[in-house]
């Protein structure tokens, strides 16, 4: 059986998705809290790293030693950079990289939905009113501005673990997905 390991930052995030499942067992894997549940005939083992990269690597490394996955799923919000996405709205990143002083590093290439899979979550977003959208997961430590923002920076969102997840699958050849709901953007900032 596939098993697939999913990341999320925060309790909320991890909260968000397991409302939807019905059957499931938690656990800790050392300092984090795990969820084990069956979906579509996969075993999927859901993680609660913490923010930031410090914490999103060691606890990847952890999940892969524990559950062997097969693929890796980077879930959470995000806030997007350009006006152009809405609240609710959700991004697959293509790549990721990291953002130091506002200057993006190189991109890293991360797993892509099949054609049928993205327009299975493209149906799903409709009843809500959220859309679809492929883009670049740039990952930062906190609040930083993108000085320079790249012509192949479609769709840019600031995120603070991916790269993190990212460098860690890459070293152990596991595929990884990029998966974020846009929570704050220029028009709609979040009220600090």
């Amino acid at each position: 059986m596939e098993t697939i390991g999913i990341i999320a930052a925060m309790r909320q995030e991890s909260a968000a998705l397991l409302r939807l499942i019905k059957q499931r067992e938690g656990s800790d894997l050392g300092a984090y809290r795990c969820y084990r549940f069956r979906l579509l005939n996969r075993e999927c083992w859901l993680l609660t790293s913490g923010m930031g990269c410090q914490r999103a690597a060691p606890a990847t490394r952890a999940l892969i030693d524990a559950a062997s996955p097969q693929s890796l799923v980077s879930v959470g919000v995000a806030g997007a950079v350009n006006a152009d996405l809405e609240i609710g709205d959700v991004v697959i990143s293509k790549n990721t990289c990291r953002l130091d002083k506002g200057l993006a590093g190189p991109f890293q290439p991360l797993a892509r939905l099949s054609e049928a899979a993205w327009q299975a979550a493209e149906q799903a977003l409709q009843p809500g009113g959220a859309s679809l959208y492929p883009g670049i997961a740039v990952t930062t430590r906190g609040s930083q501005f993108i000085q320079q923002q790249p012509v192949q920076m479609e769709n840019p969102i600031l995120e603070m673990e991916t790269a993190g997840i990212a460098g860690v699958a890459a070293g152990r050849g596991i595929p990884l997905l990029s998966l974020r709901g846009i929570s704050d953007g220029p028009r709609a900032p979040i009220p600090f």
